[in-house]
C-alpha cells in the first residue's frame, strides 16, 4: 500500500513540484481489539520519504503489537507511536 500511495503521489505532483519539494507518504494497517475480536491487536505503520527533492526514497516500517485490554487505550498508544516516530523535522 505504501508503494502504491508513493507512486501515485509522484505521478500527480513530481512534474509540477518535484524539483523543489521533498515528498512523503504515511500508511498504516491495524487490527484493533473489538467485542468480536478479543485477541491481541497488531498492525504496521510506515512512512516513505525523500530526504531532498528527487532523491531516492527511504522507508521506515514499524510492527506494533498492542496488549491493552481496552480499545481506547490501543488508540492512544497508536497515536503516541505515530506522533513520536513520524513527526520529526526534515531538513534539506
Amino acid at each position: 500500500m505504501i508503494d502504491y500511495e508513493y507512486d501515485l503521489l509522484l505521478s500527480r505532483l513530481d512534474s509540477v513540484r518535484g524539483d523543489k519539494t521533498s515528498f512523503f507518504v504515511f500508511a498504516d494497517t491495524v487490527a484493533a481489539r473489538s467485542y468480536s475480536h478479543r485477541e491481541d491487536s497488531n498492525g504496521w505503520l510506515g512512512v516513505k520519504f525523500q530526504p531532498q527533492p528527487r532523491a531516492e526514497a527511504s522507508q521506515v516500517m514499524i510492527h506494533v503489537r498492542l496488549l491493552d485490554e481496552e480499545n481506547l487505550h490501543e488508540q492512544e498508544a497508536l497515536g503516541i507511536i505515530g506522533v513520536n516516530s513520524f513527526s520529526g523535522r526534515c531538513s534539506a
